[in-house]
């Protein structure tokens, strides 16, 4: 059994470095890494040269590609029987292969492994954690709850798309998460691109929990997923959200033009989900019975620009009155509203912890269900880069990001 390692990258060769290690140091060896070099100014041919490993290869665009068609042109180049995409910022924890080939041979080699991952945000990153954090990125109940491997009922799979055409958020939707048999990717090819979408992953995701005949949930971490400079995430979080869409489309234009005359002023997070389901209507609406919560994402999409601009002040006014421009009476009023019950909510929540007492939602994408339960809390951590949580991962023996960090503390 043979494993691909998707590995796109555009001028981070520093990070690249750490994520290919990740590969090189499993105690499995049949696999490959394919580096896809999505136009790099970086000698990364030269680097993947010298590494004088064959099952390192390399690909290069001819042009620099949006994210969606380069991560196709990698897909396009792997040969293995199951495959993981995986960030430049990204890495396999220990022991990958060896488990998930257990796995997959004790469940008579599933079309899809849905499994755990870590959370690492490099240090420097992010505001007001300047040291990073690990953080256990378990996910919903669905799967942390889980004491073992076990199938998914694809009933429970279909709900699953079902809420995120309400746009809410049952599942973490990035690609990491998922090994994928090329059996399923192969009966997947008659709907288009593998990965369609301003936001690949949400789409991609989606349609293989729609497509998908077996599907077996793995609840323990298997890679770490890195939020780096760059990455969409960095922007995302420091509120550089157009740089963060530059970043994803690149010369492209993302969403269709019929996609973005429904869009609204505000988050590209819903903008991109926005995207994502309504090319997977146009692909499984009608087999599956699927259909877009438009007026829910005009709800969510509304309510996160009056908090941006009424609770965490990061959204100028002007922004603001941009969004209402495109609102009804009613969705005005439903908005006021709910910005009111949510400061009163605040008022609530910061009562109950002066008590003692964590209320189970406390942010307004939980109280929206646009947030997985994300298990672990976030712990401040002294690793650089994912080759030392891998190392740590490895020499103790855990991966719980309270233990690792730990551990890390006193090796220092």
């Amino acid at each position: 059994m043979i494993f691909s390692v998707l590995l796109p990258t555009h001028d981070r060769l520093d990070l690249l470095r750490n994520a290919v290690e990740t590969v090189r140091r499993q105690d499995y060896q049949d696999w490959e890494v394919v580096v896809s070099d999505n136009a790099s100014s970086e000698d990364v041919e030269g680097y993947v040269a010298q590494l004088e490993d064959p099952r390192v290869r390399y690909v290069r665009t001819s042009a620099f590609l949006p994210v969606t068609d380069s991560w196709n042109h990698a897909l396009q180049a792997a040969r293995g029987d199951y495959l993981l995409m995986l960030g430049d910022d990204d890495g396999l924890l220990p022991g990958y292969f060896r488990s998930l080939r257990k796995i997959v041979e004790a469940h008579n080699r599933p079309d899809l492994v849905y499994h755990s991952a870590l959370l690492f945000a490099y240090p420097g990153v992010l505001p007001n954690r300047s040291d990073g954090f690990l953080q256990d990125y378990t996910g919903t109940g669905f799967v942390r709850r889980a004491p073992s491997p076990y199938r998914l009922p694809p009933s429970k799979a279909r709900d699953l798309v079902r809420r995120a055409m309400r746009f809410q958020m049952a599942l973490g939707y990035n690609m990491q998460f998922s090994l994928v048999s090329r059996e399923l990717i192969e009966r997947m090819n008659g709907t288009g691109a593998f990965f369609q979408s301003a936001f690949p992953d949400y789409y991609a995701t989606l349609a293989m929990l729609l497509e998908a005949r077996s599907i077996i949930v793995d609840p323990r971490p298997r890679v770490v997923i890195g939020i780096s400079p760059k990455s969409y995430g960095f922007f995302h979080f420091n509120g550089r959200e157009e740089e963060g869409k530059r970043f994803l489309a690149g010369a492209g234009e993302g969403a269709d033009s019929e996609t973005r005359s429904l869009e609204l002023p505000g988050t590209n997070i819903n903008s991109g989900w926005l995207d994502a389901v309504r090319r997977l209507e146009k692909s499984y609406g009608a087999k599956h019975g699927l259909h877009v919560a438009l007026w829910r994402y005009r709800f969510v999409q509304t309510i996160s620009v009056y908090i941006g601009h009424y609770v965490v002040r990061n959204v100028p006014r002007a922004d603001l009155r941009e969004l209402q421009k495109h609102l009804t009476r009613a969705e005005r009023v439903m908005a006021d509203l709910g910005i009111l019950g949510y400061g009163i909510g605040r008022r609530v929540v910061s009562l109950l912890r002066s008590v003692g007492v964590r209320p189970p939602m406390t942010t307004a994408r939980e109280l929206l269900g646009q947030s997985p339960d994300w298990a672990g809390a976030e712990v401040p951590t002294v690793f650089k880069d994912v080759v030392e949580v891998f190392e740590a991962v490895e020499s103790a023996a855990s991966d719980n990001p309270a233990e690792l960090a730990a551990a890390a503390q006193n090796a220092a």
